[in-house]
């Protein structure tokens, strides 16, 4: 037995019979980072979306913790240059090439 929703949804080529309205779309890159700042709280973290490019990972870094980072680095201390290499989950450092950063990343 189909069920009407079923129904409408193959009529529509399986497309969702309510699509999400453009400003609401959800991301096409799901993953999720933990972005810290060692340099204004070791204990600050935020968990954000991971976003289009490092340079706006870099700005939402700024907006989080209203500190100018100019690089990223693994919690390991590897720099990160490349979106692709960051998978969800990933805890992030921020910080800047003049060695603003915590004695554990350095």
């Amino acid at each position: 037995m189909l069920s009407l929703w079923a129904v409408v949804g193959s009529e529509r080529g399986g497309r969702s019979v309510f699509p999400s309205p453009p400003g609401l779309a959800t991301p096409k890159n799901h993953s999720r980072v933990v972005l810290s700042c060692p340099v204004r709280d070791d204990a600050a973290k935020n968990l954000v979306l991971l976003p289009g490019s490092l340079q706006k990972l870099l700005d939402l870094g700024y907006q989080k913790f209203e500190f100018h980072p100019t690089k990223i680095l693994t919690k390991d201390g590897a720099l990160i240059e490349d979106l692709a290499v960051i998978r969800d989950g990933k805890h992030l450092v921020l910080a800047t090439y003049d060695g603003q950063q915590s004695e554990e990343h350095r």
